[in-house]
């Protein structure tokens, strides 16, 4: 063990990092090699020599005075990414998760990460690019390619660019995890993108004046009195932004608010005035924001990890299309349908007898659902989880 004046488990940590660049010096730094190799380095970590857990984390970064280059810590990605070493080539860097995860994204790195602490339900997704709309923005059809259960240990390889393409959801909160990245340049990936339910792909970052357009037009549409949110609206329809940041902004004024149908038909009327050809991902756009609402709001109250899951499985739009997940026990799903049944209920959303049998239940459910009964919010956000009678057939 070298000369390390950190924690133990930091410092084998950080004694692992040379036998990895020795494995990929030996592979002439191929960028091809580096997930692989990067992913059985992460492998090899767990169970770490002296266990490790968030907390120990949490503990060394308290009692530092100088930390390693920090490249991400004033990005919004996970509730703190913590860079814990850094060989030149490459670095690890560690991220606390207290929000249900992440959006659909690519990577402009690679390597690999490994889930900590915590339970995740790792979905992948592909992206066929039919259009371009200026720079930065692209329309075409994204698709679920499948999904997996993730427990502590665990490891995913992770490509740049395009071809690796998933989203992480974090069941249990708060969730840990490691991810070793390249610093190295990458020919075909120069910048990140997200991919939206509404069929697009944008890339992650605006320019900063844009950003900086962007939220102060959030912050005057939200405001509680009128006449503020009706200068917003003005400052809306006279302003000429590109098609990035257009739908940039659509998605970042509409989450704060996504049953606001006045709001919705503002921009709506100002897409097809300035910007026709974004009429459908806009409109898109905004119906889905009622869809996550629900499934957020659901998320926020159901306290446990298999209830998340099963609103995790329902979170794509049905027109990304549904793979079967893999490693997922029948009754932990049963047992987060019932919890979701449950905060339904609370809410009264649904009712049910005392001793419905679980196809009467499953089927009350799914009219409620579908908006066939009377229900608190609106009948197009509740057919977010019209997919869930499918799900469960160890109900039926």
């Amino acid at each position: 063990m070298s000369n390390c004046r950190d924690p133990d488990w930091l410092c084998f940590v950080r004694d692992r990092g040379d036998l990895l660049l020795a494995r990929w010096k030996s592979a002439r730094f191929d960028p091809g090699c580096f997930p692989g190799l990067a992913a059985r380095w992460m492998r090899e970590l767990f169970p770490l020599e002296t266990p490790v857990t968030g907390a120990d984390i949490a503990s060394w970064l308290l009692s530092r005075r100088h930390l390693p280059l920090q490249r991400h810590a004033l990005q919004v990605f996970s509730d703190c990414p913590i860079v814990l070493a850094d060989w030149g080539d490459f670095y690890l860097e560690a991220f606390f998760w207290s929000s249900d995860g992440s959006a659909i994204h690519d990577h402009p790195w690679a390597g690999a990460f490994a889930l900590l602490e915590g339970s995740v339900l790792e979905q992948f997704f592909a992206f066929e690019p039919a259009h371009r709309h200026g720079e930065g923005l692209l329309s075409g059809h994204l698709s679920l390619k499948g999904q997996r259960l993730m427990a502590p240990g665990q490891v995913s390889a992770v490509r740049a660019g395009s071809k690796f393409i998933h989203r992480t959801v974090h069941l249990a909160r708060p969730g840990v995890t490691l991810a070793v990245k390249s610093r190295r340049d990458w020919a075909d990936s120069t910048t990140q993108y997200e991919y939206r339910e509404s069929q697009v792909a944008l890339r992650v970052v605006p320019d900063a004046i844009a950003a900086q357009q962007i939220r102060v037009l959030v912050a005057l549409s939200q405001s509680e009195s009128s006449p503020a949110s009706l200068v917003a609206a003005d400052l809306l329809r006279g302003w000429q932004p590109n098609q990035h940041t257009f739908m940039r902004a659509t998605i970042a004024i509409i989450a704060q608010d996504p049953l606001n149908d006045a709001l919705t038909q503002t921009i709506l009327d100002i897409c097809h005035s300035h910007l026709p050809e974004l009429a459908g991902p806009v409109a898109r756009e905004c119906a889905q924001a009622k869809r996550r609402a629900v499934l957020a709001s659901l998320s926020g109250a159901t306290r446990s990890a298999a209830g998340r899951l099963i609103l995790a499985l329902l979170g794509p739009d049905p027109c990304v299309g549904f793979v079967a997940p893999r490693g997922i026990p029948s009754s932990m799903m049963a047992q987060g349908a019932l919890a979701l049944i449950d905060e339904l209920q609370r809410r009264h959303w649904i009712s049910l007898p005392n001793e419905a049998s679980a196809a009467a239940t499953v089927s009350a459910l799914q009219r409620t659902l579908r908006g066939e009964q009377r229900c608190a919010v609106d009948a197009d956000a509740l057919g977010a989880l019209s997919p869930l009678r499918s799900l469960f057939p160890v109900f039926l």
